[in-house]
């Protein structure tokens, strides 16, 4: 990086010479019509007997001068310019280029292709099977309650329930070859607690995940 700034200060400086040159050399050549008239040799003019008459304005020469030495000292004050790079070390520099986040898995993607024939690729689509609330609920036991969607004669389907998101308990898969309601007893439940059900179902050999419901058990 310093030498990138080192070379533009020369060229800078290079092409800011060659300007005050330009324009100190023309000012005394150019001939135009004013006040203060003064012979100077111009270009060639070296051995010539008869000297060549240039009008100029006496000032300009000092005004070139005064100009190029601003230009100069302007340029040579680039030297003075550094760079801060403390904005990449900053805390919001750093949060925005944190990037190991992690992604929460998607517990329902639906199936890779919906056009494929079930049970041809990963997790059907959870239209396919949907849960509902319990019934019957007491304090130790409830009829957990789903649809069936879409099935084969190979469909088997059952509730996965459990004090949490989780779950963590599942009822015995059973066989359900045509769509339609299906329901579970389940028991030794703890009273005045809230649990969370989940259908499922095996359809054409890919597992299809119900939504999520909760309920709560009844007073002991």
């Amino acid at each position: 990086m310093k030498s990138i700034i080192r070379n533009i200060i020369i060229i800078a400086v290079v092409l800011g010479l060659a300007v005050v040159g330009y324009k100190m050399f023309f000012s005394s050549t150019t001939s135009t019509p004013t006040s203060g008239l003064k012979t100077t040799a111009g270009v060639g003019a070296g051995t010539s007997a008869s000297p060549q008459i240039a009008a100029v304005n006496p000032s300009s020469t000092a005004d070139a001068g005064t100009i190029g030495t601003d230009f100069l000292n302007t340029l040579l004050s680039i030297e003075s310019i550094s760079l801060d790079d403390s904005l990449f070390t900053s805390k919001e520099f750093t949060v925005l280029q944190d990037f190991n986040r992690p992604i929460p898995a998607d517990q329902n993607p639906g199936r890779t292709n919906p056009f494929a024939p079930i049970g041809s690729d990963g997790i059907a689509a959870t239209v396919q099977v949907s849960t509902s609330s319990p019934s019957s609920v007491t304090g130790t036991s409830a009829t957990l309650n789903g649809t069936l969607l879409a099935g084969d004669a190979t469909t088997t389907r059952w509730f996965e329930f459990g004090t949490t998101s989780s779950l963590g308990s599942m009822t015995t898969p059973k066989p359900q070859a045509t769509q339609g309601a299906f329901t579970e007893v389940v028991s030794k439940l703890l009273p005045n607690t809230t649990y969370y059900v989940r259908a499922d179902a095996l359809i054409g050999g890919a597992t299809v995940l119900g939504n999520v419901l909760t309920w709560k058990t009844a007073l002991k």
